[in-house]
């Protein structure tokens, strides 16, 4: 089957979501990963938050399995749930073009549960820093987005207390302080 068939049937909800058929959507080329994202605003909410949790579970079976592109492609998704799941699924995504979306969204995202996802995600690049790992420069950019979350306190308090989680390993007086209130 053609991937651009495949992909009508991935968004027709009457024919049953084959879950080893996903494996198809693992590893998608830059072309491929153009047409799934022109595919994936027409399917059904439902099933686009079946598919993304499906390709989660199926990434923690299996580390050969690369679904970035369709997680990517989630975090702009207008389904807050779609959104949570597509962060989740990057957790091994580790290259700093993740950086700026996340701290966007951290930022502008309308739901608490998705900046929360955000800004505990952001925590592994700060690890990254503390392993020296991270360029200073994506390292401060971290930081200032999760101050910035911290020193509001109009913010949600879960996402205050995910974007401590996630600055904690950074070793300053400020964390520090922000750890003890």
């Amino acid at each position: 089957m053609e991937f651009n068939e495949y992909l009508k049937e991935l968004g027709d909800g009457s024919v049953r979501l084959g879950v080893a058929d996903l494996k198809r959507l693992s590893g998608l080329t830059p072309d491929r990963a153009d047409e799934f994202a022109r595919a994936w605003p027409g399917i059904d909410v439902r099933r686009r938050r079946r598919v993304v949790q499906e390709l989660f579970d199926l990434a923690e079976d299996n580390v050969d399995l690369d679904f970035d592109a369709v997680f990517l492609r989630g975090l702009e998704d207008d389904d807050a749930d779609v959104r949570v799941a597509s962060i989740r699924g990057l957790w091994e995504h580790e290259g700093t073009d993740l950086i700026p979306p996340l701290l966007q969204i951290l930022k502008c995202d309308d739901s608490p549960s998705v900046r929360a996802e955000a800004a505990l995600a952001l925590g592994r690049f700060v690890l990254l820093a503390e392993f020296g790992r991270l360029r200073e420069h994506y390292f401060a950019e971290v930081v200032a987005g999760l101050r910035r979350v911290l020193d509001d306190p109009r913010e949600m308090q879960e996402v205050r207390a995910r974007a401590v989680e996630a600055v904690g390993p950074h070793d300053s007086a400020w964390v520090r302080q922000a750890i003890s209130e």
